[in-house]
């Protein structure tokens, strides 16, 4: 029971770290990290945000790091929202709450992400995540976007929506683009808690599986 809700609380900082180490990135004076989707998994509040995050922060503040986590998202809890930024001095962390969709999001200036993930998107399932998809895709020519599912199903459904777009954003000059740094890979830190499908009979558990989009061509 306890492993198990360690593992639920802690998947999302302790799946960044893993990638973070498997895309070679090595990190500097600042990191930031764009969240995308967020709805309140995240956290509804930001103590809850902190905890959800905890893994990651104490790594980097540990290394003298200062960590900025930008969560996105039209679904992003209100109060999050209203609040618009909080800092953690303790652990070198501030946090920036934007309520919008990707697509809004990135005709702003923003800070250049080192790496940006969308933790179990499912973006198989919904329509309104193309036009962000088409902004990812677009994304990873200068950051990494790790995209995290539940299953391995949904992991190569994800993948068939990304391909179909990415077709649509090649030209002629460039069909030798390749999208992705890995395709649909199991997640050693995913969390252990199981969950129903409402589709399948398959068991779910958050970020079982990921894919890495960095842009290459």
């Amino acid at each position: 029971g306890t492993d198990i809700e360690y593992s639920l609380l802690h998947t999302r900082s302790r799946t960044i770290i893993w990638c973070l180490d498997k895309l070679g990135i090595s990190l500097s004076k600042k990191i930031t990290i764009e969240l995308v989707g967020c709805d309140g998994l995240e956290g509804a509040t930001t103590t809850a945000v902190r905890d959800r995050f905890s893994k990651l922060a104490e790594k980097t503040s540990a290394a003298g790091i200062e960590l900025q986590l930008i969560l996105i998202g039209p679904h992003l809890p209100t109060e999050l929202s209203e609040i618009k930024e909080a800092t953690f001095p303790d652990i070198l962390t501030s946090m920036v709450f934007v309520k919008e969709s990707y697509e809004q999001y990135v005709t702003h200036t923003r800070p250049d992400p080192t790496v940006v993930f969308c933790f179990n998107a499912g973006i198989w399932g919904y329509d309104s995540w193309k036009p962000a998809v088409s902004c990812l895709l677009e994304t990873s020519k200068v950051a990494p976007v790790i995209i995290t599912s539940y299953s391995a199903t949904e992991c190569d459904s994800d993948e068939e929506v990304i391909d179909s777009i990415a077709m649509g954003l090649r030209t002629t000059a460039s069909t030798s683009i390749n999208w992705y740094h890995w395709t649909a890979t199991r997640n050693p830190f995913r969390s252990l808690k199981p969950r129903p499908s409402s589709v399948s009979d398959e068991i779910l558990f958050e970020s079982q599986y990921c894919i890495a989009l960095e842009w290459s061509g």
